[in-house]
């Protein structure tokens, strides 16, 4: 076990009970609605999809929430850690011009109705939903694209559902295990300043998590300041879902280098050339163990939140993929 996985797992000891969990959704929500008041804005339509284009399926027992738009190959998105479906407002335009881009809420996150006290929010159970998910969707295997932990989860159900998965693009889900002295340097660095994050998820603070958590995404304590009101929202609008990650999700083990040769799908692995380091290198760990017919991307003018800094870039790398390994 790393450095970090060990600080991970310690700080997952303390955190709240479930019930404090669900308080903390309350007061997330409270949160979001009184930001929108004071600031007088409206959230944009490509980052907050209205609520009669939003549609709503119950998989494995939760109410999951999705969008989709255009038509063809069903390319499945999913949020990471914190966040949602709305994330990926400014992509979704730009797959659906040839494929049917579908995005879904993972169980817990906005604006899915608790399912429980939080207790089946677990990496397993998000890969299940995963393929529960692409079958109600009433196709026999999909495209899938993810980001973060959503990334680790396709990949796990990658491992264990292939049958389900046509492709897998994914970024930054530090599935794999650096083998040298200065990178495994690197990612215990970046986990030490996880603290913050870790301390304001123990302590309840829904407002504090929420900017630790972008802070240390974007390795720049002030990225929470730029960000957009429409953003701000639904980070924490999902505040609440940090304390289920941390506790459930960080003690998981990552992949074996040797599984994932076994890989039997097409596999892209995208980051942005301006991703926090620890993230860089773990994905050159994971790409290092997929089997040779796996692509790597790197997406300019962007870090690990390729998706609003250049979408664009992004999108056009996803379709170039897509396109060359058709259902």
């Amino acid at each position: 076990m790393s450095e970090g996985e060990a600080m991970l797992r310690c700080a997952a000891a303390g955190l709240p009970k479930p019930q404090q969990a669900v308080r903390l959704h309350r007061l997330a929500a409270i949160m979001a609605f009184a930001l929108a008041l004071l600031c007088g804005c409206a959230t944009p339509s490509t980052t907050n999809p209205t609520t009669d284009s939003i549609r709503k399926v119950i998989v494995n027992g939760a109410e999951i929430s999705y969008v989709e738009q255009g038509a063809g190959e069903t390319v499945v998105f999913l949020h990471g850690v914190g966040s949602d479906l709305r994330i990926w407002g400014e992509v979704a335009p730009l797959i659906a011009s040839r494929f049917r881009f579908v995005a879904y809420s993972r169980r817990h996150h906005a604006p899915n109705a608790w399912p429980d006290d939080g207790s089946s929010h677990r990496l397993a159970q998000h890969v299940e939903d995963l393929v529960a998910f692409i079958r109600a969707l009433g196709v026999a295997k999909a495209h899938v694209v993810a980001v973060s932990l959503g990334a680790r989860v396709a990949i796990d159900a990658a491992l264990a559902h292939p049958e389900a998965i046509a492709t897998l693009v994914v970024n930054d889900a530090l599935a794999g295990t650096p083998t040298s002295d200065d990178d495994r340097k690197i990612v215990q660095e970046f986990f030490r300043l996880f603290a913050p994050f870790a301390n304001a998820v123990k302590a309840g603070d829904a407002d504090a998590a929420a900017v630790s958590l972008v802070d240390w995404l974007y390795g720049s304590t002030g990225a929470w300041n730029a960000l957009p009101p429409s953003r701000r929202a639904y980070y924490r609008d999902n505040a609440p879902t940090l304390v289920l990650a941390l506790r459930n999700d960080t003690n998981v083990e990552r992949p074996a280098c040797s599984t994932l040769a076994n890989l039997p799908m097409p596999v892209l692995v995208m980051d942005g050339v301006e991703t926090p380091a620890a993230f860089r290198v773990t994905n050159d760990a994971f790409f290092a163990c997929l089997p040779p017919n796996a692509k790597r991307a790197r997406i300019a003018d962007a870090g690990h939140f390729w998706y609003v800094d250049n979408p664009r870039a992004g999108a056009d790398v996803i379709l170039e993929f897509l396109t060359a390994h058709p259902l």
